[in-house]
């Protein structure tokens, strides 16, 4: 058989590349991988042999560009997730043009599908694709792929695999219906199903596939941690995320604990621990469409970091599951700025879900933080095994 797996994002090329995701497809098939140009391809990590990468144009004209942006939002309105209401409150007046007239009508949801499909009917794309016996998505929920699915054929099994956790309900712009949708576990079966499949009568099967670069987390031993992390978000999430941290390190020095910073990948501006206290330090912009580059050693660092803390903080990080994973506490944080936007952020479905789940803290202010860090430190030796009530939830 032969098979295509896309890549338009650097997260893309982490999550299915670096794992050995793509490796354990090519055991019997031969794969093409569809990567974006700007991706920087890590050369320290070889594939085998069956492996071949292409770079391909994930671009999109104007009119394939508006056209996608009048089915997003009408999609967004019809499953009507808690996570839309609250972001949709935060929308200009003029944003809300884009689902009119007859915001809620299938029909006219469904004369834009065909005109959106036919505006991606390419000869080059079917001459590339039409052939595979497999294609694999990977970014089902963001229009860069569209093209292939559209221009192959229809006996090809089209394969959507979720490369996040919280893709379904917050950037959940499923459109076409894929022969079979991979998701992370029982609670993305049910969210699946109830904001997307049922919604648009999807025809396609839902099966669980465990995340390839969780594995590790599973595998190896649990060990206690001597230090607080504290994660931090993309500067456009939390205001002043610095002064937030310095407070935080303020009070592990009171109370005698290090203090660890992991940024996030995407960040542009990186907080970073130095002899003059904590500082801001310009990282520079990648050129891929997330502004992230990723190297094979990135999940032994991570995953280093991460159990080598004895309980991790962050304002909605989806880093929390990566630690849950690793059998630590967690403890999230709100009410830090004027613009306290971050008590919403809670309420998404898929965090909202998570805290229940696991019975997450959280905190509203620095003053409630004290007795929580205490506790973590005081049952470091226990391992936090509510992770494993969230992969079954429902």
């Amino acid at each position: 058989m032969s098979k295509a797996i896309f890549l338009p994002y650097s997260y893309n090329y982490r999550n299915f590349v670096l794992t050995g995701y793509v490796d354990s497809l090519s055991k019997d098939d031969n794969i093409t991988v569809y990567i974006d140009s700007d991706i920087t391809l890590d050369k320290s990590h070889e594939v085998n042999g069956r492996i071949s990468f292409k770079y391909w144009s994930f671009k999109r004209n104007l009119i394939q560009k508006i056209l996608y942006k009048l089915l997003k939002h009408r999609c967004y309105r019809l499953q009507n997730t808690e996570t839309f209401r609250i972001k949709n409150k935060r929308q200009s007046w003029w944003s809300n043009i884009f689902v009119y007239p007859l915001p809620n009508s299938r029909c006219v949801f469904n004369i834009l599908m065909f005109l959106y499909q036919f505006s991606l009917v390419n000869a080059r794309a079917k001459k590339e694709f039409y052939d595979y016996d497999e294609l694999i998505f990977t970014m089902a929920h963001k229009p860069y792929e569209h093209a292939a699915f559209v221009n192959s054929s229809n006996s090809c099994t089209k394969t959507n695999i979720l490369h996040s956790w919280d893709v379904i309900t917050t950037k959940g712009s499923f459109i076409f219906d894929y022969t079979r949708t991979l998701v992370w576990n029982r609670t993305n079966v049910i969210e699946y199903n109830r904001f997307i499949k049922n919604v648009f009568n999807f025809k396609g099967k839902v099966e669980i596939m465990f995340p390839w670069h969780f594995r590790k987390y599973f595998r190896e031993d649990w060990r206690p941690g001597e230090y607080v992390l504290y994660a931090t978000s993309v500067e456009r999430l939390v205001d002043n995320e610095i002064g937030l941290v310095r407070e935080i390190a303020t009070l592990c020095q009171k109370l005698g604990f290090q203090l660890k910073i992991r940024n996030h990948p995407q960040r542009n501006k990186l907080i970073a621990n130095t002899k003059d206290g904590l500082v801001e330090v310009e990282k520079g912009v990648y050129s891929s469409r997330d502004n992230a580059q990723f190297k094979y050693s990135f999940f032994s660092d991570i995953h280093d970091d991460i159990t080598g803390a004895f309980m991790v903080l962050s304002v909605a990080s989806t880093i929390a599951l990566d630690a849950l994973c690793c059998r630590k506490e967690v403890l999230f944080l709100t009410g830090l700025s004027d613009d306290d936007r971050s008590h919403d952020f809670y309420r998404y479905n898929h965090l909202a879900t998570l805290i229940r789940s696991c019975d997450i803290p959280v905190v509203d202010g620095l003053n409630e933080l004290t007795p929580h860090l205490l506790s973590a430190y005081e049952n470091k030796d226990v391992p936090n095994t509510s992770i494993d009530k969230y992969m079954n939830y429902g």
